[in-house]
């Protein structure tokens, strides 16, 4: 996992394993500090895929609706003693 140079490119590629499958792609740099900073973004890319379903920050919402989308798809997400404390505060939305 990380950032590579291959022996019949110029550029770098990165590489990262997830759930047992890799992945690869070319960062289209010469410079590995710039092909760095490229695969730091592609990994928090991934990270909101894989845990928030790729949600962007593009449109305007209310708390109460990034609080109900937050308990929807990233609580599951967390462990059974996080959840249970959420359940013990008796968090409500609306």
């Amino acid at each position: 996992m990380g950032v590579y140079r291959r022996t019949d490119s110029q550029t770098y590629w990165m590489s990262v394993k997830m759930d047992g499958v890799r992945f690869r792609r070319n960062t289209g740099v010469r410079h590995r500090k710039a092909a760095d900073e490229i695969f730091a973004a592609w990994m928090v890319q991934l990270a909101r895929e894989r845990c928030a379903g790729g949600v962007q920050p593009t449109h305007r919402h209310t708390v109460a609706e990034l609080l109900a989308e937050y308990l929807q798809k990233v609580t599951p997400c967390k462990s059974t003693h996080s959840q249970r404390i959420r359940k013990a505060r008796n968090v409500s939305v609306g």
